[in-house]
């Protein structure tokens, strides 16, 4: 339908969704979302519901980067296979964390990183 957008939702086992523009992971209950293209669920949201949504954002960015230096070989180590795999992850998790109603500050942060990870693939040469 011209104007729309598909998603798929993902329900895990543990009842948590999470919406993706690609297929759901192992496991995970597949829906689709029929949305318009045009649809900004933050123009809903008071000014308080926006800025906790933009801190509770933080914290979880803040979360996973930590998480990611814990798990993540470091660079020197790491074969540039499981570097490249790890890039592409993370620009996939950058990207989920783009499709979020966010501020402009939080916007831009995500697209310098998804800069920097895409820069980091193409000077190790991932396909």
């Amino acid at each position: 339908m011209p104007g729309t957008v598909e998603v798929s939702k993902c329900v895990s086992a543990s009842g948590k969704a999470a919406y993706s523009d690609g297929p759901c992971p192992a496991g995970a209950v597949a829906s689709t979302v029929r949305l318009q293209r045009d649809l900004n669920l933050a123009d809903g949201m008071s000014v308080e519901a926006r800025e906790a949504s933009n801190r509770a954002n933080a914290a979880l960015v803040a979360q996973q980067q930590s998480y990611e230096r814990q798990v993540l070989p470091s660079a020197g180590n790491a074969t540039q296979a499981g570097e490249c795999s790890a890039l592409d992850a993370n620009v996939k998790w950058i990207d989920t964390m783009a499709r979020q109603p966010q501020g402009a500050a939080m916007q831009d942060w995500l697209r310098n990183e998804r800069q920097r990870a895409r820069d980091r693939r193409f000077r190790l040469g991932c396909r």
